[in-house]
């Protein structure tokens, strides 16, 4: 397993998507945060990008970002 993690705010939109993509392609594990507000109208795109993810080494949270201290609390419980 490796130990370059990133964290993508906002990874299920079209920039970080394929941000996500690209990272998990050069071997780095991924989280992926969201709270998929802005996709309501586009479940079917959300659906179809999120099958495209590698889910072995991406982590997905759908919270807001506005709230860092539940971020650092969800990260911390990660191994």
């Amino acid at each position: 397993m490796t130990d370059r993690h990133v964290l993508i705010t906002g990874g299920m939109g079209f920039i970080g998507h394929h941000l996500a993509k690209m990272y998990l392609e050069s071997n780095f594990k991924v989280t992926v945060i969201d709270n998929l507000i802005s996709h309501r109208d586009h479940a079917a795109l959300t659906k179809y990008r999120m099958e495209f993810l590698d889910h072995k080494k991406l982590n997905f949270l759908q919270m807001s970002c506005n709230t860092p201290y539940m971020i650092n609390e969800k990260l911390s419980g990660e191994s």
